[in-house]
């Protein structure tokens, strides 16, 4: 390498190493880590700045910025249709705001953008991301109503060579997949189906579910040669002829039972 290619090299690494620390002047990002299926929240701080005239949030996918949510003062918070229902911004003080995933699930995951548009000096943006843990992605919970289905899912990320699928209820063995055959126990036959995507997604659904199908289900996954992955999740069912206790009047029962099963 002669003198002029390393001069080259030098200016590109610190002309990166300047904008690295120019933007960490400007704003400070903080990343998040989230279980599958639970909340998490991105945040940005405007540093050095007292207020702003708009700030939006974007998700990167590959070489386009995808409009996720934006605030100002005069318009209040909006959310973009494809987003609605899935998250919310805030923004607090005149230099903070977050946007925070209710349920963050594997499309969730990225990197953010977020844009603070500034009078007169222009737009200043930094990048928060968003990691979801686990290797075996499952929700944490289910809940369904009694006499309503229910579907529970597990995903193994990765390329893995799996063997067999199954999934257990309290230990007790439900269901379970090898290439091109599904068995289900004699006692499940006609409770449930399970199927198996992509030869990594496992999924069961339970067709009218009963407060006897309240438990811990763990989902399986033998994989070679590296051994058994698993996850686990608990299904809540709502029956409301559960409720009533010794010493409770017929209203009270009734109101209970209205108002429990109603949120779920």
């Amino acid at each position: 390498m002669d003198w002029m290619e390393r001069y080259v090299v030098l200016t590109c690494v610190l002309s990166s190493v300047w904008m690295t620390v120019a933007a960490g002047d400007d704003i400070r990002a903080v990343s998040a880590e989230s279980k599958f299926g639970e909340s998490a929240t991105l945040k940005c701080t405007l540093l050095n700045q007292k207020s702003f005239l708009q700030v939006s949030w974007k998700k990167v996918v590959g070489d386009k910025s995808i409009a996720v949510a934006s605030f100002s003062p005069s318009s209040g918070a909006q959310v973009e249709k494809s987003y609605a229902n899935r998250l919310n911004i805030t923004t607090w003080g005149s230099n903070q705001t977050a946007i925070t995933v209710y349920k963050a699930y594997t499309e969730d995951e990225g990197c953010y953008t977020c844009v603070f548009h500034i009078f007169p000096t222009g737009s200043k943006q930094d990048q928060a991301c968003l990691k979801i843990s686990g290797e075996v992605l499952t929700e944490k919970y289910h809940k369904v109503r009694s006499g309503a289905a229910v579907t529970m899912k597990c995903t193994l990320r990765g390329s893995h060579n799996v063997l067999q699928a199954s999934w257990k209820k309290n230990e007790e063995k439900i269901a379970s997949y090898v290439p091109n055959r599904t068995t289900i126990e004699p006692q499940y036959e006609k409770k449930l189906t399970m199927s198996m995507e992509k030869g990594s997604v496992s999924t069961i659904t339970i067709g009218k579910a009963t407060i006897n199908d309240e438990g811990e289900y763990t989902c399986l996954f033998s994989v070679f040669p590296t051994g058994s992955k698993l996850g686990k999740t608990y299904l809540y069912v709502c029956d409301p002829a559960s409720l009533p206790r010794p010493g409770m009047t017929v209203l009270s029962v009734t109101l209970i039972s209205v108002i429990t099963c109603f949120w779920w």
